[in-house]
């Protein structure tokens, strides 16, 4: 508590590493195979916020930070005793590929209710301002102990600053 403010903390952190083996094709052979798909994830998010009343609770506040941050990979391979390779029929054919993605959040925002006659009408503006990143790439290969790895990168990245403004009215204590 700071006088008629309160500075609140929000922390979360999530993570989780699976591995799936499954047969792709449904069928009793060997045709389609994933040897190993294998996934791991963890996210971190922290949010402050300076929260409080001002003219005797006539006008709320909020102002706040924001910030997110994401790792995730995840891996296949895929066997196939039905491919040629070098000449050879039904020779094993191994398809490889490592997906990763990297997402990074960060914001701020402020949001103000001014509430009027007696209560009843609240008006409200808030903005917010976001700078989002969204690193991925993708490293595969036609069986990966004679060809070479192929890697494929991108970046996704916006900036906005989103408005917002409300106008509401209490009829009654049941009604809006």
């Amino acid at each position: 508590d700071i006088g008629d403010f309160e500075i609140k903390s929000i922390t979360g952190f999530r993570g989780f590493d699976a591995v799936f083996n499954n047969d792709t094709d449904f069928s009793p052979f060997v045709v389609f195979h994933n040897l190993n798909q294998g996934y791991e994830q963890e996210q971190f998010s922290q949010e402050l916020q300076l929260v409080g009343s001002v003219f005797d609770g006539a006008l709320d506040i909020v102002l706040g930070a924001y910030y997110f941050d994401e790792d995730g990979s995840q891996s296949n391979e895929l066997l196939t005793s039905v491919a040629t390779v070098n000449g050879f029929p039904n020779a094993p054919l191994f398809l490889a590929d490592l997906r990763s993605a990297q997402n990074e959040s960060q914001a701020l925002f402020g949001q103000a209710t001014w509430h009027l006659l007696d209560d009843r009408l609240h008006l409200t503006a808030g903005l917010r301002y976001t700078d989002d990143v969204k690193d991925y790439s993708v490293d595969s290969a036609v069986n990966p102990t004679v060809a070479p790895l192929v890697t494929l990168t991108g970046q996704q990245s916006s900036e906005e600053v989103t408005p917002m403004f409300n106008a509401s009215y209490d009829f009654s204590e049941d009604v809006m």
